[in-house]
């Protein structure tokens, strides 16, 4: 998981306030942020320099490749001979919102079990540090029209953007493993959601997700970007 200390954080602010740049000594790119005012504002946007610049170093390494006909994964490539590529796992701590949740063993009409995620009170930096990297991993993408609307809700008068994370409840034969639907307890006991009054929404949560989109990319198409979810723990 990133994690941000307190100076990094006021640095963020005060550099937005002083509508300046910061760079750090190991990087050879300017980031340009937006001027903002206050940290209600800043936390509504995803132009933290010094995260930008962290997501950048941490994804150096990762890289889109196919994991079936129809979508492409986040991976890492790890620097030795033969050694197999794992998925890009990123962690985040963030509370689950009622609006459009399918986060069930039913799920939504297209067998999708489903949340959008937002930032705990407190705890916005570092939700705001992991939405940087999942932008900056979708920016290395450089092919194509980028979808984000399945990913990325703005934050439109909220204290911070939201996450989308989904879960297919089929399996790549087409059969059922909603029971498998990876939400558990703190003892890692799995739930059992079976309607949406059973989904533990506004609870602390840690979720852990990786990146996907829809396909290889070709000039002029749209490319649909997704967070696979890994697992919900209640915290």
């Amino acid at each position: 998981m990133f994690s941000v200390s307190v100076d990094e954080y006021e640095a963020n602010l005060t550099s937005h306030r002083n509508g300046t740049h910061m760079v750090d000594s190991d990087s050879e790119t300017d980031v340009e942020p937006e001027v903002e005012t206050s940290p209600s504002t800043c936390f509504q946007t995803l132009e933290f320099p010094l995260l930008i610049i962290r997501a950048r170093k941490s994804l150096t390494n990762a890289s889109f490749v196919p994991i079936d006909a129809n979508g492409l994964q986040l991976v890492r490539i790890l620097p030795f001979p033969n050694a197999l590529a794992a998925p890009y796992v990123f962690n985040v701590v963030a509370c689950i919102i009622a609006d459009n949740c399918f986060l069930t063993m039913r799920g939504d009409d297209r067998d999708i079990a489903s949340c959008w995620l937002e930032a705990p009170e407190g705890l916005e930096i570092q939700f705001i540090a992991v939405l940087c990297a999942v932008r900056e991993a979708v920016r290395n993408l450089s092919s194509g029209s980028k979808d984000l609307r399945e990913l990325i809700c703005p934050a439109r008068g909220r204290r911070t953007p939201r996450l989308q994370v989904a879960w297919s409840l089929l399996d790549h034969q087409g059969e059922s493993r909603s029971h498998e639907l990876p939400v558990s307890n703190q003892a890692g006991r799995r739930l059992a959601l079976l309607q949406l009054r059973d989904v533990p929404v506004g609870r602390r949560v840690h979720a852990s997700f990786t990146l996907w989109h829809s396909s290889a990319a070709f000039p002029g198409q749209i490319i649909v970007f997704g967070a696979m979810l890994e697992r919900i723990t209640l915290l």
